[in-house]
């Protein structure tokens, strides 16, 4: 639900319902409103409000307002008939004269409000006012000076009746006219310019805008736009009045808030424009069919407006809060296993023990969030750090530190690949390329986005592990595509299936979706058969094996599963077998509020994020699995002084490096050494198989 009410479109749900509303309305009252000749009187009025509505928004949308576009709308009219009736100019020179007028009154109040600084709204109404006397002057003067006379020109007739593809022409260039206005303002340099005026125009015009230019373009249009709907209501209607548009003012504003169009300026879009004027085009039409009083219809467009637009700005005051209430959508899950006895002296494999608190130090108070590490062939070792660098520390003990590059975002996963080249995982910019020289290259961002998907998942929001298969193709993991990288633990509350596994080639640059709906993935490995690899699911404590080739490509097993802590990241081993680390461990009360949504969802909405409840994260180990996904050996600092968080390891020639997420150091430990390279490439030593919850009670007992 927060994915929905999020997305900008969504604001333009008040004019959305209400044309549905009005049509249901409308057909229950008026059976026949759907014929041909209705349909076509409610396209004539959508065009000519439309126009109007355009050309008004548009000033708004700038910073300023223009009123007197509806005397420009009966002016142009006028002027058009006078002189095509009369015969002083030919048809299709009394129809550039129109807009030529509209184009000139537009450039009266652009010069008055941008040129000598005058305030918009009262003078383009001093403007209306000295329109709507010169149109009662020619209206009179053409209607003592002759009769309606029909004017027979092809062009004439053509804005009267003709039709193109089906669409009356008002209804066709309206439609096309609004599509222009649309992808000028949300995908030229010019619409921005607009919007950004609007905002705030003294910002805009220290930024190199040119306000004044834009300001006076806006009421220009609107003329033009003006004068467009009045040769439309010309050809069709054929009479000089003085009373054309009389009173639509009132509606066009009104149009407008229902739009959702800000007076202040700055705020609107042309496709709620539209909806709203189709909305109030079926009302006002039903109304006439009904033979309403014209004062009746008004007050009921008035109402039905005033109603729209109150349900519209509450839904704006309030979106912020219930998007806050709803950013968290907890569901349901019970985790497998049982917890075993973590106290020291248990006898149990997981009992607390102080195998890393003495852990060498490398970059003491020098890095901060080292949450991965690599090690490169010279036995140099690499470290993100929470401030958007890469440390790189060399020497005998590891003390020379190195700032080698600052990539930026949010390091996390780090991994060499084939061609030497340090390949981080980036929270907030994707996945980065370091080369030897420290000089850092994006080679993805985004993937294909889901078909289904409300949110556009295409730009990659939280990719955190990542690792190299023999064949040179990076394998990466995204926690979570709903939050960034400081609300991370919101989606591990949350339990849903967020995340998901990629894969980028770079021999043909392109980044594949290859698992979706995975419970935050939070490490890769490429096993040691170079078949497949491990995915972690840190808020589901177990381990999944994906095969990207051989037999079984394209399955997905369960390796490990019913951990009685949170894993975070896993790697290979130089005996065959895997380590993983652990962020924290399970408790018997969260397990228990895990599987009481009820429970979470009250939380979330009534308690402030700082009295949630989240998992036992910060107290965590480090566990060796054999190649069969045995649990081997566990590794605890007991004080939780220096490395009470595990989020990384490394093992290299013969020392296993550790990172932690929220510690200020890289520790390592000395560790046997195998046969196999647990660098860069799998070296196909042992063979990995599933491990059942059952069997992993068995060990924990």
């Amino acid at each position: 639900m927060a994915d929905l009410l999020g997305r900008k479109w969504m604001q333009g749900w008040v004019p959305v319902v209400t044309l549905l509303v009005a049509l249901v309305w409308a057909l229950i009252v008026d059976p026949y409103l759907l014929n041909a000749q209705n349909i076509n009187d409610i396209g004539f009025d959508l065009a000519i409000t439309g126009f109007l509505g355009l050309g008004l928004a548009l000033t708004v949308l700038a910073g300023g307002i223009d009123i007197s576009v509806v005397g420009t709308y009966a002016l142009s009219s006028v002027v058009s008939l006078v002189l095509a009736q009369q015969g002083i100019l030919s048809p299709p020179l009394a129809l550039v004269a129109a807009l030529v007028v509209g184009a000139a009154i537009g450039a009266v109040n652009g010069f008055l409000v941008v040129g000598l600084g005058m305030r918009p709204l009262l003078t383009t109404l001093v403007v209306l006012v000295s329109l709507r006397s010169v149109l009662t002057i020619v209206s009179d003067s053409a209607n003592r000076s002759l009769e309606t006379r029909a004017i027979d020109d092809p062009t004439w007739a053509f804005f009267e009746a003709g039709t193109v593809v089906g669409l009356k022409v008002p209804v066709l260039l309206f439609l096309v006219v609004a599509l222009v206005l649309h992808l000028v303002q949300t995908r030229t340099r010019l619409g921005s310019h607009f919007v950004a005026t609007g905002a705030s125009e003294r910002a805009s015009r220290e930024a190199g805008i040119a306000t004044k230019r834009v300001k006076f373009t806006s009421y220009l249009v609107a003329g033009l736009l003006a004068s467009i709907a009045g040769i439309f209501f010309a050809a069709r209607v054929g009479a000089v009045s003085d009373q054309i548009g009389g009173g639509q003012e009132f509606a066009l504003l009104a149009t407008l808030l229902l739009a959702g169009v800000s007076l202040a300026g700055g705020v609107g879009t042309v496709p709620r424009l539209l909806v709203a004027t189709l909305a109030v085009a079926v009302l006002g039409r039903t109304l006439i069919n009904q033979g309403a009083d014209a004062n009746i219809y008004g007050v009921l467009i008035a109402l039905l407006l005033l109603a729209a637009v109150t349900i519209d700005a509450k839904f704006l005051k309030h979106r912020g809060r219930v998007l806050e209430k709803l950013e968290v959508a907890p569901t349901a899950v019970e985790l497998s296993g049982a917890l075993p006895d973590f106290d020291v002296g248990s006898g149990s494999f997981w009992a607390l023990n102080d195998k890393l608190a003495s852990a060498g130090r490398i970059g003491l108070g020098v890095v901060e969030g080292p949450e991965d590490c690599a090690v490169d062939r010279e036995g140099r070792v690499y470290c993100g750090d929470r401030r958007g660098w890469v440390w790189r520390f060399s020497g005998v003990d590891y003390e020379h530190a190195e700032l080698f590059s600052r990539p930026g975002g949010g390091p996390l996963g780090l991994v060499f690949d084939l061609e030497g080249n340090l390949i981080l995982c980036s929270a907030g910019r994707g996945l980065v390329s370091i080369d030897p020289a420290g000089i850092a290259t994006t080679l993805t961002d985004r993937t294909r986005r889901s078909l289904f998907s409300i949110v556009d998942d295409r730009r990659l929001r939280l990719v955190d592990d990542l690792d190299v298969s023999p064949d040179g193709r990076i394998w990466f993991s995204e926690a979570t595509k709903r939050f960034d990288q400081e609300k991370w633990m919101f989606d591990t509350l949350e339990s849903r299936p967020n995340g998901r596994l990629l894969c980028y080639d770079p021999a043909t640059k392109k980044t594949t979706t290859v698992l979706k709906e995975l419970f935050f993935p939070n490490g890769v490995c490429s096993t040691h058969e170079g078949d497949s690899v491990l995915v972690v699911s840190t808020s589901r404590a177990n381990v999944k094996r994906y095969y990207h080739s051989g037999p079984k490509r394209g399955q997905l097993e369960m390796f490990i599963d019913g951990l009685p802590g949170y894993p975070d990241n896993i790697n290979r081993a130089s005996d065959g077998g895997y380590w993983i680390g652990f962020v924290g461990v399970r408790n018997p009360a969260f397990d228990l509020a895990m599987k009481d949504v009820g429970f979470k969802r009250r939380m979330v909405h009534e308690l402030p994020v700082d009295d949630w409840m989240f998992p036992n994260f910060n107290q965590g180990c480090l566990v060796k699995l054999s190649s069969t996904g045995e649990l081997v050996e566990c590794f605890w600092d007991k004080g939780m002084t220096e490395h009470s968080m595990v989020t990384s390891m490394r093992e290299f020639d013969g020392r296993l490096f550790i990172g932690g997420l929220t510690n200020n150091r890289v520790g390592y430990i000395p560790v046997p050494t195998g046969t196999c390279d647990c660098g860069q490439t799998p070296c196909g030593g042992g063979q990995a198989v599933s491990v059942s919850t059952e069997r992993v009670q068995e060990v924990i007992r």
